[in-house]
């Protein structure tokens, strides 16, 4: 599977690409992207270490106005209507570690359309700006797991396919001249497995019991028993807000799942830009980020989850 995801992502970063996730909740669900032609973007997270896209342009469209002082038409806006793709590679290991030997490398697939921006200039001038898009989704994780319906240790693949969908709104500038916000939402539908319902194990060779604690070395997989047939609906809001080279999100996420239990998320994102925003030439430049948020589910909060991603523009 390394030599094939490989082979794949060198194909797709012969072309420009397009998609950048800015902000993930603590399962590696985008809160918030942002689409654009202009350049290639490698992101990198835990739980998917390597992700690439790119996006075929069918037909675009300009926002334009007149200065009043020079006659002279000054285009602020071009968006285009385009195919997206997008290919991961997964670590279905240890969230924790992006470690080779550590690694369970799994495929993730996107297919769909975008709405998207090009030249992204004077926000103030055009009313703020929207893009959307829906894409159709593929995952085959890669898990050691040990079956507790026939007690005994394999190697299984199981698969997520749905859809999901995005809207964004970029308010205007005038609001506030040095701000860029950005209302987002996003939503998912998907047949799933039951990732979060199965416990970690390890070997009892490689523990040492004591009178009131286990302790491990490191896990070995996944302990219980593999369903494969649970719908998960998702939705998202964030609010983004850019300020030089400091982008808050905070957001909330709801997760209705048909087995264990529905959830909520809420937490807040942030990330730090590799170079200031220019609220009136938006090009979203590399930026490295970290967020928290807990999970309520039957009523507890979780414990803290801490979230790591990094963009890359080549």
């Amino acid at each position: 599977m390394k030599k094939i995801f490989f082979w794949v992502a060198l194909l797709f970063t012969m072309c420009k690409a397009s998609a950048q996730s800015i902000a993930v909740d603590s399962k590696n669900q985008s809160i918030f992207s942002y689409f654009s032609s202009q350049e290639l973007t490698v992101q990198l997270t835990t739980t998917a270490p390597l992700t690439l896209s790119k996006a075929f342009t069918l037909d675009s469209v300009s926002k334009w106005y007149i200065d009043r002082k020079t006659g002279e038409r000054i285009v602020t806006m071009i968006k285009k209507h385009q195919i997206f793709g997008e290919i991961s590679m997964l670590n279905s290991g240890d969230d924790g570690y992006l470690t080779l030997n550590k690694m369970r490398p799994g495929i993730g697939a996107k297919f769909g359309y975008q709405l998207a921006t090009d030249t992204f200039k004077r926000t103030d001038m055009v009313g703020g700006a929207i893009t959307g898009g829906f894409n159709a989704v593929f995952k085959m994780d890669n898990i050691k797991l040990y079956n507790t319906d026939i007690n005994a240790e394999e190697d299984r693949k199981p698969l997520t396919y749905g859809v999901e969908g995005y809207f964004n709104w970029l308010l205007p500038t005038g609001r506030h001249p040095n701000f860029v916000e950005v209302l987002a939402i996003t939503g998912t539908l998907q047949h799933a497995w039951n990732k979060d319902d199965l416990l970690n194990y390890q070997n009892i060779s490689e523990t040492t019991v004591l009178p009131t604690i286990v302790a491990l070395s490191d896990f070995r997989g996944s302990y219980g028993s593999l369903k494969t047939n649970i719908t998960n609906a998702r939705i998202s809001g964030a609010f983004a807000m850019y300020y030089w080279k400091l982008n808050l999100i905070p957001f909330l996420v709801y997760n209705y799942l048909s087995s264990p239990e529905s959830n909520y998320h809420v937490g807040a994102f942030l990330n730090v830009l590799a170079k200031p925003l220019i609220p009136n030439n938006i090009v979203i430049p590399s930026s490295l980020g970290v967020g928290i948020d807990w999970i309520r589910s039957a009523g507890n909060f979780s414990h803290a989850n801490y979230i790591l991603t990094g963009t890359i523009k080549i």
